[in-house]
């Protein structure tokens, strides 16, 4: 192909979050400015949310990377009209290290089937060595969708978070989760 690669506000303009001045400004919305279905990065006690949506019938897992010297960590909640049904934590640090479950190690979250719909809210911050945890800048969610085909059958949905922690390399893959959903 000769075309040029995208560029990450050329990948946002297709992704169900657009990247926009909005988004990354200093004026953050509020929670209540959040709905269900919004496909739009907010703050939370300066934290970025972008949500990922969860479909009937199908069910997944969610694990992260991280390439970054600082600690990273992905937290998130999975939300069925607005009730908190089930959340974790993922932190890592190094080079291609996969990010870990805190209450139980693990490198991957389960989920599903699931008989309704539902949303994962996720949120990614780092930590600079000894400092305190602060907000990633966050693009996404990018999602593929894979139908059904009569000789390969399998659909998913694939939703990928990536983020730059500012520590100086302006990498945007310090952190990238990954939710997978398949039937």
């Amino acid at each position: 192909m000769s075309e040029a690669p995208l560029t990450i506000s050329q990948l946002s303009e297709n992704a169900s979050v657009a990247v926009t001045e909005t988004n990354m400004s200093e004026a953050p919305l509020t929670i209540s400015q959040l709905s269900e279905n919004a496909p739009v990065a907010v703050t939370e006690s300066n934290k970025n949310l972008l949500c990922i949506r969860l479909h009937r019938s199908f069910k997944g897992f969610a694990a992260g990377v991280v390439s970054a010297d600082y600690k990273q960590r992905a937290f998130f909640e999975v939300r069925r009209d607005g009730v908190v049904i089930a959340s974790a934590t993922f932190e890592g640090q190094g080079n291609r290290v996969n990010m870990k479950n805190i209450m139980d190690n693990r490198e991957h979250w389960s989920f599903g089937p699931f008989d309704f719909d539902a949303t994962l809210y996720v949120v990614i911050s780092n930590q600079p060595h000894g400092g305190t945890y602060r907000p990633s800048k966050m693009v996404g969610p990018l999602t593929i969708e894979k139908k059904s085909e009569a000789d390969f059958p399998m659909e998913f949905y694939k939703s990928t978070v990536i983020s730059d922690d500012a520590g100086g390399d302006n990498s945007h893959d310090d952190c990238t989760f990954v939710v997978l959903e398949y039937k």
